[in-house]
């Protein structure tokens, strides 16, 4: 396939997307997608991987968060701070 061809077929798949050209050139998934539409792939197939990767990252996090590694800050208004700090004294 010749470069101009390439170059209009892509466009043809990101016209397709509100926001096509901002996130084949900012998003890595979304690029990778985009060429695996170009040469032929299933996008059944692609959308599972989008999913399982998703999942995966929730996974991810809410194993950190259960860790307790994350660092926790409770944001108090300055009056509960000085109350608090009263308190402790």
């Amino acid at each position: 396939m010749e470069k101009e061809e390439v170059s209009k077929r892509i466009n043809q798949i990101l016209s397709k997307f509100d926001n096509g050209v901002e996130l084949y050139q900012t998003n890595a998934v979304f690029a990778n997608c985009v060429e695996g539409l170009l040469r032929g792939g299933d996008v059944y197939k692609m959308l599972e991987q989008v999913v399982l990767m998703n999942t995966d990252v929730q996974n991810k996090y809410l194993e950190l968060i259960k860790s307790g590694k994350i660092r926790q800050e409770i944001i108090v208004s300055k009056e509960r701070f000085e109350e608090l700090t009263k308190k402790q004294k």
